[in-house]
């Protein structure tokens, strides 16, 4: 009876020490060969830091699309690839040599509409949850039109479209989007060129980035769209962005600011676990209710993209193997 009483004992002590994870031993088994871990503990990251800029992103570049036609009473542009609800779109059209100007699709908004012996036009559209696979503008039958579509991600849902202007020329050689004058720190923007009866080259400046580029022929008329872009990261004016192009020809020149609406990620960094059998991390924020893992001991930053601005959060992060965790190294982000 006493060698029971014993043994009871001996397993309630081996019971309360287990309690504490971090008491808790590891012993000799395939996946800790040598008892490898036999400081019985994990230890925890250092100089663990959550932060994050409360300026908002500039709204990213998703796709393009562009078409060219001639002689049909429709144009047709199909939506730009990975386009989801909430995405901007904006279409750059010209129709050559028409009085009448381009019809546009259901929901569409004209911004700027040039008339040098064309039709243009610099239209917008917030994407919904069931767009269509393209976009149907009406236009007359007899002559060349060309256009192109682009898509942005990040965008100001309420008021997508800061300052717009738009020149035109006639057998003009240069052609030079006008300023635009943000009162948002974080914008993107964007400048189309159309150019009638043209099918060369539209040279644009160094410091855009190239999105969308056709050249629509078709009865001896062609007719040309170019899209460039470019950060407007400051309040201010863009300042004026001008193309060139091998011969004066007639057309216009559009400048948009596209606002932003989404917030820059929390940044998370951290310094390695000095347990080289660490296999990763695994991260919390309050109020979420998820566990973000992260693969290899040596990796030492990770983000979270979903915080609100307005919200504040504590992360927790822990050092991992297999389903052990370490103690946990704690930063708050304040809310903006």
């Amino acid at each position: 009876m006493r060698w029971v009483i014993g043994l009871v004992a001996v397993l309630a002590l081996g019971q309360l020490a287990l309690a504490d994870g971090t008491g808790a031993a590891f012993h000799d088994t395939a996946a800790n060969p040598g008892s490898r871990l036999g400081a019985d503990t994990l230890d925890p990251p250092s100089a663990f830091s959550a932060s994050r800029s409360c300026a908002l992103a500039v709204p990213t570049f998703r796709a393009a699309t562009t078409n060219a036609s001639d002689g049909t009473a429709s144009f047709t542009l199909a939506k730009p690839a990975g386009v989801v609800s909430g995405d901007l779109l904006l279409a750059v059209l010209i129709h050559v040599d028409q009085s009448n100007p381009p019809g546009l699709p259901s929901g569409w908004t004209a911004l700027r509409r040039g008339t040098a012996n064309s039709q243009s036009v610099l239209a917008w559209k917030l994407a919904g949850g069931s767009e269509p696979s393209s976009y149907v503008f009406s236009v007359d039958a007899s002559d060349v039109t060309s256009g192109a579509m682009v898509a942005y991600s990040g965008v100001n849902q309420s008021s997508p479209i800061g300052a717009h202007g738009m020149n035109e020329y006639g057998a003009s050689s240069t052609f030079t989007a006008p300023s635009a004058t943000s009162t948002d720190a974080s914008t993107r923007l964007v400048v189309g060129y159309a150019v009638d009866n043209y099918a060369s080259t539209v040279s644009v400046p160094a410091t855009t980035t190239s999105r969308a580029f056709v050249n629509g022929s078709g009865g001896g008329q062609p007719a040309t769209i170019r899209i460039v872009d470019r950060e407007h990261a400051s309040v201010g004016a863009s300042g004026t962005s001008a193309a060139t192009l091998t011969s004066g020809k007639d057309g216009a020149a559009f400048s948009v600011l596209v606002r932003s609406g989404a917030p820059n990620p929390v940044t998370l960094t951290w310094t390695a676990t000095s347990d080289t059998y660490a296999t990763g991390y695994a991260w919390t924020r309050t109020g979420s209710g998820a566990t973000t893992t992260v693969s290899g001991r040596t990796t030492t930053t990770g983000s979270d993209a979903t915080l609100a601005l307005t919200s504040s959060a504590t992360y927790s992060l822990r050092a991992s193997f297999l389903t052990w965790r370490s103690v946990a190294a704690t930063s708050t982000v304040p809310a903006c």
